[in-house]
C-alpha cells in the first residue's frame, strides 16, 4: 500500500496488489457473434438500450468493485445490447440487469438485501476527481476504514444509491467492505470482427463518450441543453445509414459550445482524409479569404483574394451546411467551418475554385487536391516578426507569444526596463506558459488572481453532488519591474492558455484592443473507446476543468471581449496592414498624454 496526496486536504490510499475474476474467461464471456439482427430490431429496442445504458455508466463509475474497475466497458455494453435484442421483448431490461449483475453482483430490488459494515471495517469508494487521472484531474478506487474514508471532502456522504430502473426502484451501494468489493466478474471480452457499422458497437460506443460526459463535464451549468435527448439521438443514429452517424455525432456534440472539443472517428466514417487543396482559408467579413497556399495552387491567386464557390458551390452555401456540426460555439463556427473546407478529400481529384479579387475580378481555375504527406509547407505575405520592436516615442512592441526561453525573458526585461510604453502583443498561443506568467508578474506588486479553474470532486452520479477543490490561478509574487502605460493585444484565435494570459491583464486592468476571443479555457481530458480496433476506435477530447471570465461571467461560447473591438479586414489582411497595432498605438498613446 502507498499514500498518494492529490492537494493539500486530501490524501488517498492506493493499492498495487487488486486481482479480480475475469468476466471474459467464464461461461458469459462468450461475446455474440450474431450480427444477423436488421436496424429495424435495435431501433425498436432503443428506449430499453438506452435505460439500461444509462444505468452502466451510473454503475461503471460509483460501483465501488475491482470488477468494476477492471471492466472494459464499452465491450461490456456492446456485448450486453447485443444480448438484449436477441431476448423477449418483455425481457429485454431484465436481460441487461443480468449481466450487469455478473460484473456488479450487489444491486438490489430491496436496500435491507445490502451487506452492511462498521466504521471500522476496510471498504472501498471511488474517488471521481474527473473521468480518469490525466491533467490535475484524479480517479481511483480508493481502501480505507469507514469512519476515516466517509468523512473525506471528495467522497461520497451516502451508502447507498437509490436507483430506478425498469420503473422499479433497485439498490447498489457506493461503499463496500473490501471483501464484497472483490465479488464479480469483469468482463474483458472484446469483438474485433465488427465496426462502427455494427448498431451494438456504434452504440456502446457513442454512449461510452456520452456517459463520460454526462457524469464530468462541467459546463452544463452555463450551456443549458437537453443532454438526455442527445443520448437517444446518438444511439437512434446507429440504427441509420452507416455514412452519416459523424453528421449525427457532430449535431449532438456540438450544442455543448465546448471549443476544446473533437470527436475523430475511424478514416472510413469520416468525411475527413488524407487528401487536402493546397490552400488555407480565414473567414474575415463573412468571406472565405485565401490566407495560405503552396505552389500546387496558380501564381493568379493571391493571398487576401475572396474564395466564392467550390465547384461551383457558393460559400455561403457550404457554411450552411456545416451550421450546427462543428463542434464549435456560434461566435466561431463559421470561421472553423471554413477553414476545414481544404480537408474533405479521400482521393486525390480535381477541384474547381472561384475566386473574387479587391477589384471585384472573378476568375476561376482548377486544382488537384494534394496527399498531405507530400504537400509541403503553406506560406503567406507576412514578413518575419522580431520578438521586440521600437515603435517610436519610446514605445516597444514585444511579441509575448513568441518568448520561448530564459535568454527572451532577459532580453525583453533589459529592452522594456527603459520603454516609455508598452504593447503587449498576446495574439497567439504562449510559447512557454510559465515564463509568460513571470513576465506578467513583473507589471504588478499586488496579488493577482483570475477565475479559478473549477476541479470538482463528483461524489454522486449525474453530477448530483460536487465538492469543489480549485483555487484561483494566480501570478508569481516578484518584483515589480515596469510601470508605464501599457496595451494588450488580442486575436479571435486566442483560446485556453491564451484566454488564460488575457485574463491576468485584464486584472490588472489593461486595455485590449483586438477581437473577441474563442471562448474556452480549462484543462482537456482525452479520451478513447475501442482502442486499436481500427474499424471501430474513437479518440474525443473535451475540457474538463471550468473556466470563467474574470468578472464571473460565463467564458464558455463568449469569449474574452476586448476594450477596443478592431476586426482584421479582407483589405487589411490582403495589405498586411496592422490595423490592431495602429489602434493599440491610438489607445496608448491617449495614456501617454501624446
Amino acid at each position: 500500500m502507498a499514500i498518494k496526496c492529490i492537494n493539500s486536504r486530501v490524501c488517498v490510499l492506493a493499492l498495487f496488489t487488486i486481482s479480480s475474476t475475469s468476466y471474459a474467461s467464464s461461461q458469459f464471456a462468450q461475446v455474440s457473434l450474431d450480427l444477423t439482427h436488421d436496424k429495424a430490431q435495435y431501433q425498436a429496442a432503443l428506449s430499453d438500450i438506452l435505460e439500461f445504458s444509462e444505468l452502466v455508466h451510473r454503475v461503471r463509475y460509483y460501483y465501488p468493485s475491482h470488477a468494476v474497475s477492471n471492466t472494459q466497458w464499452e465491450n461490456f455494453l456492446e456485448h450486453s445490447i447485443s444480448k438484449m435484442v436477441e431476448a423477449p421483448t418483455t425481457e429485454r431490461l431484465d436481460t441487461g440487469l443480468s449481466l450487469l449483475k455478473q460484473v456488479a453482483p450487489h444491486i438490489y430490488r430491496s436496500v435491507d438485501q445490502l451487506p452492511i459494515f462498521s466504521d471500522t471495517d476496510v471498504v472501498n469508494t471511488w474517488i471521481n476527481i474527473g473521468a480518469r487521472t490525466m491533467n490535475g484531474n484524479f480517479r481511483a478506487l480508493q481502501t480505507f476504514e469507514y469512519g476515516n474514508i466517509s468523512n473525506w471532502e471528495v467522497t461520497s456522504k451516502r451508502q447507498v444509491y437509490d436507483d430506478v430502473y425498469a420503473g422499479q426502484p433497485i439498490f447498489w451501494p457506493l461503499y463496500l467492505e473490501y471483501q464484497q468489493g472483490l465479488k464479480g466478474q469483469a468482463y474483458t471480452a472484446s469483438n474485433l470482427s465488427t465496426s462502427l457499422a455494427s448498431p451494438p458497437k456504434c452504440m456502446a460506443a457513442l454512449s461510452m463518450i456520452w456517459g463520460e460526459t454526462n457524469h464530468f463535464w462541467p459546463y452544463f451549468e452555463q450551456v443549458p441543453l437537453n443532454w438526455k435527448n442527445s443520448h437517444e439521438n446518438l444511439l437512434a443514429a446507429c440504427t441509420g445509414d452507416a455514412k452519416n452517424i459523424e453528421r449525427e455525432v457532430q449535431r449532438e456534440f456540438t450544442k455543448l459550445q465546448d471549443n476544446h472539443l473533437f470527436i475523430l472517428l475511424p478514416a472510413q466514417f469520416s468525411k475527413f482524409g488524407d487528401y487536402r487543396l493546397p490552400l488555407d482559408l480565414e473567414y474575415i467579413e463573412g468571406k472565405a479569404i485565401l490566407s495560405k497556399k503552396t505552389h500546387y495552387l496558380t501564381l493568379q491567386a493571391d493571398i487576401g483574394d475572396e474564395l466564392i464557390a467550390i465547384d461551383d458551390v457558393s460559400v455561403e452555401d457550404l457554411i450552411n451546411a456545416e451550421l450546427g456540426k462543428t463542434f464549435r460555439s456560434p461566435h466561431v463556427e463559421k470561421r472553423t467551418a471554413v477553414s476545414r473546407f481544404h480537408r474533405s478529400y479521400k482521393t486525390p481529384e480535381l477541384v474547381k475554385l472561384t475566386f473574387k479579387k479587391l477589384s471585384g475580378e472573378i476568375f476561376t481555375t482548377t486544382t488537384g487536391t494534394v496527399h498531405k504527406d507530400v504537400m509541403g509547407p503553406l506560406h503567406d505575405h507576412r514578413p518575419d516578426q522580431p520578438l521586440l520592436e521600437e515603435l517610436g516615442d519610446g514605445v516597444v512592441l514585444f511579441r509575448l507569444f513568441k518568448m520561448t526561453d530564459e535568454a527572451a525573458l532577459e532580453q525583453a526585461v533589459e529592452v522594456l526596463k527603459s520603454a516609455k510604453g508598452i504593447v503587449l502583443d498576446m495574439r497567439n498561443y504562449p510559447s512557454n506558459f510559465s515564463l509568460t506568467l513571470r513576465f506578467l508578474s513583473y507589471f504588478t506588486d499586488k496579488l493577482t488572481t483570475v477565475g479559478p479553474f473549477i476541479v470538482a470532486a463528483q461524489r454522486l452520479p449525474e453530477q448530483a453532488d460536487s465538492f469543489v477543490l480549485s483555487e484561483p490561478p494566480r501570478l508569481p509574487n516578484t518584483e515589480k519591474l515596469f510601470n508605464v502605460p501599457t496595451v494588450v493585444m488580442s486575436e479571435r484565435k486566442n483560446q485556453s492558455a491564451g484566454e488564460h494570459m488575457l485574463m491576468f491583464v485584464q486584472s490588472m486592468g489593461f486595455p485590449i484592443i483586438g477581437e473577441v476571443t474563442t471562448g474556452i479555457n480549462g484543462d482537456i481530458m482525452v479520451g478513447e473507446v475501442f482502442k486499436g480496433d481500427n474499424d471501430s476506435a474513437i479518440t474525443y477530447v473535451y475540457t474538463s476543468k471550468r473556466s470563467d471570465q474574470v468578472d464571473g461571467s460565463k467564458l464558455i461560447g463568449v469569449g474574452i471581449q476586448p476594450d477596443h473591438l478592431v476586426p482584421v479586414t479582407q483589405v487589411s489582411f490582403a495589405t498586411n496592414s496592422d490595423i490592431q497595432l495602429e489602434k493599440a498605438r491610438q489607445v496608448l498613446d491617449d495614456m501617454m498624454g501624446n
